[in-house]
């Protein structure tokens, strides 16, 4: 049978006792077992790694039955360090060495990111199509190294939050629109034209 493309995920919300994440994996073990007689047999139960690639590794998810995935959400705007240039955010390499820290055992989702940083990078108002490189460059680590891409979110109802709508970075060019995806796939993260 074809390969299923569609899964469940469960967050876990506990408390962090001493014993946190072997609650959250208590957790996923109970999710699995009342999901997965709903479930596809090929349907992924995926995992969130709770923003560390490292967290889990397959011993430690033995317990959840599967198939499993793992889901990573990568933003760049957020943290308390110091505001990297576009220029630094276009390399993504904290989303590669997330990739490279994640168990190869497990197939890894980038479960969210966007095109947002924080505002005070320099080149943000002066450096031309960083959003587009920065799309593409994120997007093929994803296709790479890992299970696929979801961009938050599809749309906002919000003025001037362009970089965290699928839907208005397509308006504005950032994000090449389905027609153009196949023909920009095989483009260049440098920047140049596809």
């Amino acid at each position: 049978s074809p390969p299923a493309w569609c899964g469940a995920t469960c967050a876990p919300c506990v408390a962090e006792p001493e014993d946190h994440w072997e609650q959250v994996v208590r957790f996923y073990a109970d999710a699995a077992r009342a999901c997965r007689p709903h479930m596809h047999a090929d349907a992924l139960l995926v995992v969130d790694v709770c923003w560390d690639t490292g967290r889990w590794s397959g011993a430690d998810l033995a317990a959840v039955a599967g198939p499993l995935a793992l889901d990573y959400h990568h933003y760049e705007c957020m943290g308390d360090d110091e505001a990297a240039s576009v220029e630094e955010h276009i390399r993504a390499e904290a989303l590669a060495e997330a990739y490279d820290e994640a168990p190869a055992a497990l197939p890894l989702i980038l479960g969210e990111f966007s095109l947002a940083l924080k505002p005070e990078s320099a080149g943000y108002d002066t450096v031309p199509g960083w959003q587009r490189r920065f799309f593409k460059r994120q997007t093929r680590l994803a296709a790479e190294h890992g299970a696929g891409w979801f961009f938050w979110s599809y749309k906002l109802a919000r003025d001037g939050w362009a970089h965290w709508s699928f839907r208005e970075c397509v308006e504005r060019g950032w994000i090449p629109s389905r027609q153009g995806a196949a023909k920009s796939a095989g483009g260049a993260d440098d920047g140049s034209s596809t």
